[in-house]
C-alpha cells in the first residue's frame, strides 16, 4: 500500500482525482480476476480509480499535526 500511496499523491500533483477501494476483496473479485485474466496465484486486494475530475479540485483540508499527535502519551501535547 506505500507504492498505491505514492500513486495517488502524484495523481493529484498532476491534476487528477483518485480513489483507494479495497471492495474488491468483499465482491465481484471473480469477475476482476475474469476480466483482468488473473492466474489464479494472484489476489487483487485494491483497486485504484483514476480520472480527470469534472471539476477542479481544491487543495486538501488538513488539521495541524500537533492537533492530532502526541508526545510520549497520549494527551501530552506535541
Amino acid at each position: 500500500y506505500p507504492a498505491v500511496q505514492n500513486l495517488l499523491l502524484a495523481a493529484n500533483d498532476l491534476g487528477y482525482g483518485s480513489c483507494l477501494t479495497t471492495g474488491l476483496t468483499t465482491f465481484g473479485i471473480d469477475r476482476v480476476r475474469e476480466l483482468l485474466a488473473l492466474p489464479a496465484t494472484l489476489n487483487p486486494m485494491a483497486a485504484v480509480y483514476v480520472g480527470q475530475p469534472s471539476k477542479k479540485l481544491s487543495p486538501p483540508r488538513r488539521r495541524p499535526a500537533t492537533s492530532v499527535t502526541y508526545r510520549e502519551r497520549f494527551g501530552t501535547p506535541w
